[in-house]
């Protein structure tokens, strides 16, 4: 009875420490949302390292991965380690990876200048939160806030103050999911041409991305007497003038006018030297809400 009785307790004490430490790793994850993401570089002394389909050195080669290049871990043994690298998962061979114990990072704070950024906001520009076109500097701008609050939102993570180190190996190692909001044009194309002039006009919208909030459009006029003043502007469904734009790129907020996948209108004006005039419009849409891929 006696031996029962402390089977009981030792029960109920296992019980009760399961539950303490359930509860410690809820709250550390509350902390740190990236606690489960752990990483390791390749460490290797001639040749890069082969990622394989299976943990065997005769299974198939998925690719190499270069000498200190970073993966992400997903299941550490003792001889084979499961990773993830380029969005390919396979596996590697335990001795040639070094586990990262602390993150090489720093943590970075609103307009803060450092080298990390340039890698931050290139990684960034790759999965599509940082239009192209900008110029890429060392500073925690406004553009790369509004780049992280629109990465945060995709990849359903809480808004931060700063870019922690976890966030940081998130962003350029970890399963990020790329801002897929953008819409290639196709050709949707407005022309329109004064027969008395020979004046012609044509306008183009190439790309409309939300989450960089931009609009991309192309032009091509001839014919008439240059040079040419021109206008283009954006009106909403509703027929309301919206904004001038000034630029083949233009970056504004989409929110205060259309919805996801709801038409504009754009308005190419253009006037010759002799005043002769014709107007050229095509319509640009916002993509639906994005399906994110890995």
């Amino acid at each position: 009875m006696k031996r029962k009785f402390l089977a009981f307790i030792l029960i109920c004490l296992t019980l009760l420490g399961s539950m303490f430490v359930a509860y410690s790793n809820e709250d550390e994850h509350a902390d740190n949302p990236f606690s489960d993401y752990h990483y390791a570089q390749v460490k290797t002394t001639s040749g890069p390292l082969k990622l394989r389909k299976t943990a065997s050195q005769r299974s198939a080669t998925l690719l190499q991965i270069n000498n200190r290049q970073t993966v992400l871990v997903i299941a550490r043994g003792d001889e084979w380690t499961k990773v993830r690298y380029h969005n390919k998962q396979g596996f590697v061979m335990t001795k040639f990876l070094a586990f990262y114990e602390e993150l090489p990072f720093e943590t970075i704070d609103k307009n803060d200048q450092k080298q990390d950024i340039v890698t931050l906001k290139k990684r960034l520009r790759s999965l599509g939160y940082i239009d192209s076109s900008e110029v890429i500097t060392k500073r925690y701008d406004r553009t790369m806030q509004k780049a992280i609050r629109r990465f945060l939102t995709v990849n359903g993570l809480k808004e931060m103050e700063n870019l922690s180190p976890g966030l940081q190996a998130f962003i350029l190692w970890g399963p990020a999911h790329k801002n897929t909001a953008e819409r290639t044009g196709g050709g949707r194309t407005g022309t329109a041409t004064d027969s008395k002039s020979g004046l012609k006009a044509s306008i183009t919208c190439t790309t409309v991305n939300v989450y960089a909030q931009t609009l991309r459009y192309s032009t091509k006029i001839n014919g008439g007497h240059p040079p040419y003043t021109t206008k283009v502007v954006a009106y909403s469904q509703d027929g309301s003038r919206i904004y001038e734009l000034p630029n083949s790129t233009f970056t504004f907020n989409w929110d205060i006018f259309v919805g996801y996948g709801l038409d504009f209108l754009i308005v190419l004006v253009v006037t010759d030297s002799d005043g002769n005039t014709v107007t050229a419009s095509t319509y640009g849409e916002v993509p639906f809400e994005p399906q994110n891929i890995d």
